[in-house]
């Protein structure tokens, strides 16, 4: 049933006391997930950080060439203008590398990286902080740019002695079977794939912000006119005892959810050499989203919520799901330029990264790409729009006495949740509130869960292509 655009739901009563466990529990682990993710994970030995703007340098330089060469034309043999312009584009990083390179590792490397494949010659003093270095990796580094040639078996061990990540390693690779006389090494180790996925993504993003600010002109328009008629949220006419059995509902989620990692993890984590962490995290998200489904027929208080109740039916199905196709194609523009926004605003701090998209960047095997995509982009959003937009926003909308209110406690609290840290938070939060304003006006989560799907979908296609 629609509500009149001024109309609020009413307000219901019910005796006894209130139950405060399920807002204590949920924010005690909100709190908990929240620091873990603010502590600093122990970095490897061999993993350097820093100097992401010279890398992407490098490696869309490099992607560029590892194209040309798959493509049937090697550069090297003739005179290629479109090569000269790539080279010359490491001039810059290289100029501002020089001063950091007999103090910083990291910067000596790409320095040294760059230099060569501009193939000049990379000045010996400049890499004094990896003579120094006792590590292998160190070693087997400076062995290929003080080298004017190496033999296959020596390229050979110098490859098995360097780490996959960061990408220069990759690079020298490279480098280290070019001088051991491999005329293709380029295509063994650097994918094409980035300097394609950045010509795609080129050619996709006019058309698709085109289509967002018609979305947004229409969107206005409407708005202005008072034409968009809300139909309400799912559970807006509830009591304040039921907004506390929906938060104990969200806490038994989200309980779930950790109880389930741990428990995958624990139960193979002698298996990691057949099941890798993506495989796990998928199986976890599996088993979040089966008991979140099994949850509906038990209880709370004494009162049961299906998910129908909940906002998740087949009622208006193809309204609803092309409803949060055009909700995507409005909010992922924005939500791209607040992000930027907050890049800029928090540059001092570490650089926002998530776990699954770290992995995408270290791997791009079957095995890891599949089950990425089946729990971040299909599973997770499902159960977190159940959650935050399900049960926390009427709960929340219901005890703060407003929209406005629940949306904004709702959409920080599922900003906070994930673990790329303040940084990203003005960003996803938008994407909950777009989430949260889709399902006002559907009286549906089928849009919200449409919305984020294709949101982290978007996000994944990004980080596979570049």
């Amino acid at each position: 049933m629609s509500l009149p655009i001024d109309s609020k739901p009413p307000v219901l009563t019910e005796n006894g006391p209130r139950n405060l466990l399920g807002w204590i529990c949920f924010g005690l682990m909100m709190f908990l997930v929240l620091v873990v993710s603010l502590i600093p994970g122990k970095k490897a030995k061999t993993e350097l950080t820093g100097h992401e703007r010279e890398q992407s340098v490098l490696k869309s330089v490099m992607s560029a060439k590892s194209l040309q060469t798959a493509i049937g034309n090697p550069t090297g043999k003739t005179k290629d203008p479109a090569q000269d312009m790539l080279l010359h584009s490491l001039d810059d990083p290289i100029s501002s590398l020089v001063l950091q390179a007999k103090k910083d590792k990291l910067a000596a490397m790409l320095y040294a990286e760059m230099r060569t494949y501009q193939k000049r010659d990379v000045p010996v003093d400049l890499l004094v902080k990896l003579s120094q270095s006792k590590l292998p990796e160190d070693k087997a580094f400076l062995q290929i740019y003080t080298s004017a040639k190496l033999t296959k078996a020596e390229a050979d061990d110098i490859v098995k002695k360097l780490p996959n990540t960061p990408f220069v390693y990759q690079a020298a690779r490279v480098q280290a079977m070019e001088k051991a006389g491999v005329t293709d090494a380029i295509s063994k180790y650097v994918s094409p794939l980035a300097s394609m996925g950045v010509l795609i993504i080129s050619m996709a993003s006019l058309p698709f912000l085109v289509a967002s600010m018609l979305i947004w002109t229409i969107f206005l328009r409407k708005h202005r006119e008072k034409t968009l008629i809300p139909m309400g949220i799912p559970m807006d006419a509830i009591s304040v005892k039921d907004a506390d059995r929906l938060a104990i509902r969200a806490a038994q989620i989200f309980a779930i959810f950790i109880l389930s990692d741990l428990v995958v993890h624990g139960l193979l984590m002698g298996m990691t050499k057949r099941i890798n962490e993506a495989q796990m995290g998928a199986i976890s998200g599996v088993l979040t989203l089966l008991s979140v489904i099994a949850l509906q027929k038990a209880p709370v208080e004494g009162k049961k919520f299906s998910l129908t109740q909940l906002g998740v039916s087949r009622e208006n199905l193809g309204k609803n799901v092309m409803l949060g196709i055009l909700g995507f194609l409005a909010e992922f523009p924005v939500a791209m330029f607040l992000g930027e926004i907050c890049a800029v605003l928090f540059r001092w701090l570490p650089k926002a990264t998530h776990p699954a998209g770290e992995a995408l960047e270290r791997s791009h095997d079957l095995r890891v790409v599949i089950p990425i995509l089946i729990s971040g982009c299909i599973i997770a959003p499902m159960w977190e729009e159940l959650v935050y937009r399900g049960l926390l926003f009427p709960g929340l909308n219901r005890l703060l006495g407003g929209l406005v209110p629940g949306i904004l406690a709702s959409s920080f609290l599922f900003a906070a949740i994930h673990p790329q840290g303040i940084t990203v938070w003005l960003p996803l939060a938008f994407v909950g509130a777009s989430s949260c304003y889709l399902s006002h006006q559907s009286r549906s989560l089928v849009p919200g869960m449409v919305m984020h799907c294709l949101h982290n979908m978007a996000l994944f296609a990004v980080v596979l292509m570049t």
